[in-house]
């Protein structure tokens, strides 16, 4: 089996590519499809990305940014199976606000397209796609079979379902396999978001979400926006749905090799550090400061295996632990060049480095394209 990796250039986004060839065999699996904006998506899309069938898409979360390329993507490709994070209602309405206080004049059509998506029940209804939806973790559940069992599916055979749990092993042939992790529900708070922003608006009636923007627009972006701030406390990355790209086998790991500088961080920290794994950890926006205990419970049959990390949100200092880069030699960024976050923090590349982890900046420059091949 040949795998392909790339990190694609879309800048302040999310846009991962796998294609896994054995024989005659191709598969094709995306995680998320997001980048600066719309246009430039579908157009990246049309000229850099031709694939026209794609096996699996799995989709971190509903933040513009990783997904502003998804509709285009639905209904312009053949795409067989969609893979969302199960959402509650306060989820549903965080995605929802968020977008609109990020760009409350090209929102509506982002926030029509989320709704019409989550509405959707076996298939899209604007293309054959079927959708699967992956469940919440429980907290205590992990990969291995003292919890979570022996859950297996085959990726190909996988559109026949409608749900998945978190931890089940999407296996493509003998040797690879995928392992979404949606995060447990955020407990954290007396009251849900959804009751919260209604009672701070006093609005006495359960509100459909198509009704959002009336509100929004309503009541001012202002007040909306220090709701939204009160109650997350400015840090709403709590709900990506994280994936495992990895070999079926932990153990094989240690005869792949495609870049040379890890020979020369291992060399440079003088300590044992797994480099040659194919193997890859996609994060989305996860909520890494506050949850990456739960996370590095969950991956701990693979945990030291992954050589790979996408660095969550951009690189944030808000979602940033330096424990999660301890076996990782490669941390890839999707990064703007010219971003008005200042993404990523200097704090987060220098402790990457404290733990001899690479970070490697993909911007929307088409020169910082990452494209990594391994045969397995």
């Amino acid at each position: 089996m040949e795998l392909t990796r790339i990190i694609h250039p879309v800048g302040q986004g999310g846009f991962y590519s796998e294609r896994l060839v054995d024989g005659s065999n191709e598969i094709n699996v995306i995680y998320d499809c997001g980048g600066n904006n719309n246009t430039s998506m579908r157009e990246y899309l049309d000229n850099y990305y031709t694939q026209r069938t794609i096996d699996a898409v799995f989709i971190s979360h509903m933040h513009d940014d990783h997904i502003n390329g998804l509709e285009y993507l639905l209904t312009h490709y053949n795409v067989k199976c969609l893979i969302l994070p199960q959402l509650t209602k306060d989820e549903h309405l965080e995605f929802l606000l968020y977008n609109a206080l990020k760009n409350p004049t090209g929102v509506s059509g982002i926030n029509s397209f989320i709704n019409k998506l989550l509405s959707s029940e076996d298939y899209y209804t604007e293309s054959e796609t079927k959708i699967i939806r992956v469940s919440h973790s429980n907290g205590d559940d992990r990969i291995g079979e003292e919890i979570v069992g022996d859950y297996d599916i085959d990726l190909l055979k996988m559109i026949k379902m409608t749900s998945i749990k978190s931890g089940v092993k999407i296996h493509l042939g003998k040797e690879w396999l995928f392992i979404p992790y949606n995060p447990p529900i955020n407990s954290n708070y007396d009251k849900g978001f959804y009751n919260f922003f209604k009672g701070k608006l006093k609005i006495n009636y359960d509100f459909e979400f198509e009704d959002l923007i009336d509100i929004v627009h309503k009541e001012g972006l202002k007040k909306c926006k220090q709701i939204y701030d009160d109650y997350f406390e400015k840090n709403h990355n709590a709900y990506s749905m994280t994936l495992f790209s990895g070999m079926a086998s932990p153990h094989l790991y240690s005869d792949y090799c495609d870049c040379c500088y890890d020979k020369m961080i291992y060399h440079h920290c003088g300590k044992y550090r797994r480099l040659c794994s194919p193997n890859c950890l996609y994060t989305g926006d996860f909520d890494t400061k506050n949850q990456f205990k739960n996370l590095k419970y969950f991956y701990a049959p693979y945990w030291k295996t992954i050589s790979s990390i996408q660095v969550p949100h951009h690189g944030s200092r808000n979602n940033f632990d330096p424990q999660m880069y301890e076996y990782a030699s490669r941390g890839f960024i999707s990064v703007g060049e010219k971003n008005r976050y200042h993404h990523p923090n200097v704090d987060t590349l220098i402790g990457m480095h404290g733990m001899c982890c690479n970070p490697v900046l993909v911007t929307d420059s088409l020169s910082t394209i990452k494209l990594y091949q391994y045969h397995i």
